[in-house]
């Protein structure tokens, strides 16, 4: 009885990859557009508890963006995130705080792009 239970919390577990000091570059023809750290990221897969190819940031994440000519435009800092990709939106949530170039600051418990 004890090995079916051990097979069945195996087939319950989630199909997740962990990444830790995560540092992403975004980029397009060779411009960097944006750069995203974080303490950790998890990229779900198939269809875990319904969250398929979402990326999440439990432990918070920072993304800085940048112009045609490298400057930074604007940051955006919370302590949680999420890219749902099937949706195409990304969420923050929890001290959500937006810098821009001008030094202007956007403050919020949730923004979603």
């Amino acid at each position: 009885m004890k090995d079916i239970k051990a097979i069945e919390n195996i087939q319950a577990e989630e199909a997740v990859d962990t990444y830790k000091d995560v540092r992403i570059i975004y980029s397009d023809s060779a411009i960097v557009k944006a750069q995203l750290t974080g303490p950790e990221m998890k990229i779900y897969h198939d269809t875990t508890a319904g969250r398929n190819n979402n990326y999440e940031f439990e432990k918070g994440l920072q993304i800085i963006f940048f112009d045609e000519q490298g400057k930074e435009t604007q940051r955006i800092k919370s302590d949680y995130g999420i890219q749902k990709t099937k949706e195409g939106i990304t969420e923050f949530h929890k001290n959500v705080v937006i810098t821009m170039a001008d030094g202007s600051i956007i403050k919020s418990e949730e923004i979603i792009i």
